[in-house]
């Protein structure tokens, strides 16, 4: 009587510990996709910040023309300023267009120059956000972790009970 008692009692923990253990089979499924998806997410956040980076290099290898094409234009200007004063008796209305020309090349020179700027400020602060989303997906990613390792150990420690009870 006691020893059939007993054996149902070992059956119910057994019964118990097999859905524990599938529950945990589940939950192991749902942190497994749950890694992936941080990982695809983590990926994909990389190369955005890849791209962001060659954009920015892009950018800056334009801005570097643009300073050397702005600094030429001055030098340019300052120049035909000079031969401007040498010849201004002669030719002091075609000189004077000239000289708007070229300051309105300058103007136009130092406008891009400052869409350029405030387009790589928009980049780096992009290239933060991504930055700031990466690290965040790598303690999301660290979280589930701990949490999968936990419902290792969880099961480690029922699969232990389930052979000591045998």
């Amino acid at each position: 009587m006691k020893l059939v008692k007993k054996v149902k009692q070992l059956e119910e923990r057994l019964e118990n510990t097999s859905k524990t253990l599938a529950g945990e089979r589940g939950l192991k499924t749902k942190f497994e996709a749950k890694r992936k998806e941080f990982e695809k997410e983590l990926k994909k956040e990389q190369s955005d910040r890849e791209e962001m980076e060659r954009i920015k290099q892009k950018i800056e290898t334009e801005l570097g023309k643009t300073k050397a094409e702005v600094e030429e234009m001055k030098r340019k200007l300052q120049e035909q300023m000079n031969a401007l004063s040498e010849e201004k008796a002669k030719h002091e209305t075609r000189n004077i267009e000239l000289v708007r020309h070229e300051t309105l090349q300058v103007a136009e020179m130092r406008e891009k120059l400052e869409k350029m700027w405030k387009t790589l400020a928009e980049k780096e602060e992009l290239r933060a956000r991504h930055e700031d989303r990466s690290k965040d997906l790598w303690m999301n990613l660290q979280r589930e972790l701990t949490i999968r390792q936990g419902v290792e150990r969880s099961k480690q420690q029922i699969e232990r009970k389930v052979k000591q009870s045998k």
